[in-house]
């Protein structure tokens, strides 16, 4: 029997399935820990243009349907990283592994790699549907299985009424929907999406944002999502890889990541942490201008800085003894206020509290630090 296309309007069922033509499971050897099944792999991958190493030595492993973005600023080796995935790059070093497939040289056009670019890079001489279907056509797929496979992915990202449409008749929220749905037509073991968001005004980009995390969770598509954005990767991903110079500084859960964080650069990085330098003293970390923090017991007795969330200060009327400082700087943000307050010639701290109890620039402040949210760092 013909399996009827969902009606317009009606979202439709969403599973990877050997019955159905619009999806298909790849299998994929299994994991050693949990019996999880290991999709895409990555063992000491580097690349060098001449003699700037742009990645060293990054390695992660992602199981069936586990979501990962490679969080970093512009020039850390995200993007590059990413190339090498999708086989737009080839690595200098290192292995890559997809389904268990040694593809670190294979052509990019021999990988079954979705991907969605920050560009979109639609084509604007063909429909919606043609280009969806440019994939599948490629492959020399046969036009009655083709044009199902075209149907499914649209009604996935909600744009089938828009099938015969041209890309320039579409809105960027639009455009990206097809974007994503090109590269899902093709049944791609995994999505590679490279900072497809940022052309997005603000409303929009958020939209967008819970569409692509519903429709990868719904799909269980092993995801690899670039961007510079902290909010994006944390609400998109299973686990975030914090990027600087080329290496992974640290790769976690996105709340251990900010709970969390190993080293200053992905403190500040991840929710702008206060990064002080100094040293532990007994129960307390003594930093310059005579400042005396107190610390969880649990402390590294051999850390030379620490982080403090700006959410986890809490400011009010000076009293002694305890640590106070001078508002330099206040910014209203509507229901928070981030206050920055000077607390010694060396070391000024980033606060941020609810609006209800404001303070001006120039009045000294108390500051109150709950000190098992400070967490020691490593330092190089």
């Amino acid at each position: 029997m013909r399996r009827r296309r969902p009606r317009s309007g009606r979202r439709p069922r969403l599973r990877f399935s050997k019955k159905r033509a619009g999806w298909t499971a790849t299998p994929s050897n299994r994991h050693g820990s949990g019996g999880k099944t290991v999709t895409l792999k990555l063992e000491n991958l580097e690349k060098s243009f001449g003699n700037f190493h742009a990645v060293k030595g990054v390695s992660f492993s992602l199981a069936q349907g586990e979501v990962l973005s490679l969080l970093g600023p512009s020039g850390c080796g995200k993007t590059t990283t990413l190339r090498m995935i999708a086989g737009f790059e080839q690595p200098t070093a290192g292995t890559i592994l997809l389904a268990g497939r040694d593809i670190t040289h294979t052509a990019a056009r021999h990988r079954n790699i979705g991907m969605v670019f920050q560009s979109y890079a639609l084509f604007p001489h063909m429909s919606v549907a043609d280009n969806v279907a440019f994939g599948l056509r490629m492959r020399g797929m046969a036009r009655a299985k083709r044009d199902e496979r075209v149907r499914t992915a649209l009604d996935i990202v909600r744009m089938g009424k828009f099938a015969e449409r041209s890309p320039k008749q579409l809105s960027g929220g639009q455009q990206q929907r097809v974007a994503l749905a090109r590269a899902l037509a093709i049944q791609p073991d995994i999505l590679l999406l490279d900072e497809p968001l940022s052309a997005l005004d603000l409303k929009l980009r958020e939209e967008m944002r819970d569409e692509i995390n519903r429709i990868v969770r719904e799909l269980k598509i092993t995801t690899v999502f670039v961007t510079h954005d902290q909010s994006e990767a944390l609400v998109l991903s299973d686990y975030v890889a914090v990027m600087n110079g080329g290496i992974v500084e640290q790769l976690d859960t996105p709340t251990r990541l900010y709970r969390n964080p190993e080293t200053p650069f992905v403190a500040d990085f991840i929710g702008g942490a206060n990064v002080v330098k100094g040293a532990v003293a007994a129960d307390t970390f003594k930093a310059s201008g005579d400042i005396v923090i107190p610390l969880p017991c649990s402390a590294d007795a051999a850390a030379k800085a620490i982080a403090i969330r700006p959410e986890d200060i809490r400011l009010s009327a000076p009293s002694a003894p305890g640590l106070s400082g001078v508002v330099e700087q206040s910014r209203f943000l509507g229901g928070t206020t981030e206050y920055v307050v000077r607390v010694s010639p060396a070391v000024a701290l980033t606060v941020r509290n609810e609006s209800y109890q404001p303070f001006k620039n120039g009045d000294r402040v108390g500051l109150q630090v709950q000190p098992e949210r400070i967490v020691c760092l490593r330092t190089n």
